[in-house]
């Protein structure tokens, strides 16, 4: 246990994250006693039970599983489930309800009753996915618009947190806003406009983002973009004052930054999961917009 104790604080002084310091603690003792590190073996997976059995009693509240790659949310109704995308190697069947955190009694109820809620749910899904490997992918290519994709990720995840987690989701409205803008910006950096551009012509303008986007990049959802866009609140008005949103509008806009969001990196990767289950399945994605511009709209 000293052991553990004496790494754990050089681990923790390097931001090492708690799920993974367990792992950490294992490969040290390994290297200070000389053993070969063979990560697949029956002796070294023991050590990391041992290791995390250690850490329990040091954290007895701490979370040791890793979490996923990407996190986001899918909405059915007014209840707001998470969606957890993990790392995937290889060729592998992929069911976007599977990744939905919601139980199965719950699940099958939508599905018999109103199935049009589970559809809208996979497309939720499907922007998580999209714009979690497409900002990876760009990301690990060292695009120019990393940091910028990083950061909107961050939102992207801070909202499906305090959505799930939260009846009180005012807040979310601003890190909604403000992962829309970032995804626009990251796709109009990728495509080569310069920041200088962006601050002058678009500045915090969705309207003109989205048009902009659609006329550099089309795709079939262009029209839903551009309307989705005209029914945001405004970025800047709702830092100085309340949204006077209902809890159900709310959680729209949630998954309009997810759906925005996927858009802009659906047009400069080739991830397009959604696409590819419109054609699967003959349902088309269906969203609700607003008829009238939501309050704090421009």
């Amino acid at each position: 246990m000293e052991f553990v104790r004496k790494i754990d604080a050089k681990l923790l002084q390097e931001d090492i994250a708690l799920f993974y310091r367990p792992e950490c603690v294992v490969i040290e003792w390994l290297k200070i006693n000389g053993y070969q590190e063979d990560f697949l073996s029956q002796y070294y997976r023991e050590l990391i039970i041992e290791a995390k059995n250690l850490y329990l009693k040091k954290h007895p509240k701490g979370d040791f599983s890793y979490p996923p790659m990407f996190r986001g949310a899918a909405a059915i109704g007014d209840m707001v489930y998470p969606v957890n995308i993990h790392v995937g190697y290889g060729e592998y069947r992929l069911i976007p309800l599977d990744l939905i955190d919601i139980s199965e009694e719950e699940l099958n109820e939508v599905l018999m009753y109103d199935p049009e809620q589970a559809y809208r749910a996979i497309y939720n899904v499907c922007d998580v996915y999209d714009f979690g490997y497409g900002a990876n992918d760009l990301i690990t290519r060292d695009s120019s618009a990393s940091d910028l994709l990083k950061n909107a990720l961050s939102n992207i995840n801070a909202t499906s947190r305090v959505l799930s987690d939260s009846n009180n989701i005012e807040g979310m409205i601003q890190i909604s806003l403000v992962a829309i803008e970032l995804a626009f910006k990251a796709a109009f950096i990728h495509i080569g406009y310069e920041e200088d551009f962006m601050k002058s012509k678009l500045r915090h303008d969705f309207k003109k983002m989205a048009s902009l986007l659609v006329k550099e990049r089309s795709l079939d959802s262009d029209k839903q973009v551009i309307e989705l866009c005209e029914s945001l609140p405004d970025l800047v008005g709702t830092r100085y004052r309340p949204s006077e949103l209902t809890r159900l509008k709310m959680i729209d806009v949630a998954m309009a930054a997810q759906f925005i969001a996927a858009e802009c990196t659906r047009r400069i990767t080739d991830r397009n999961l959604a696409a590819q289950i419109a054609q699967q399945t003959g349902f088309p994605r269906i969203y609700k917009f607003q008829k009238e511009p939501i309050p704090n709209s421009v």
